[in-house]
């Protein structure tokens, strides 16, 4: 059996215009700094300017933090606006 409860939740990172990579501490309330995060994608709409199709994310990572998560993105193609992320930690 797992020892440990899962959370999940979802937060929007806010990318700064033409951007190839950028960094953004949200909240994550349950998350420790021993956490073990999973990171994906948001729901988004074809309208959105970042539509997931027109997206590109060359990497995505997260620190964990207590009751925080930075999250790490890099960027093929210089990138702006907001991407929604969902995460789940345990």
């Amino acid at each position: 059996g797992s020892s440990g409860s899962s959370l999940t939740g979802t937060a929007v990172v806010t990318v700064a215009n033409g951007a190839l990579s950028h960094s953004e501490t949200v909240a994550a309330p349950g998350v420790t700094a021993s956490s073990k995060v999973i990171l994906s994608l948001g729901a988004m709409a074809d309208t959105d300017v970042n539509a997931p199709d027109l997206l590109d994310i060359a990497a995505m990572s997260a620190t964990p933090g207590t009751d925080t998560l930075t999250i790490i993105m890099a960027f093929t193609a210089p990138t702006a606006g907001a991407i929604p992320i969902n995460w789940s930690a345990a």
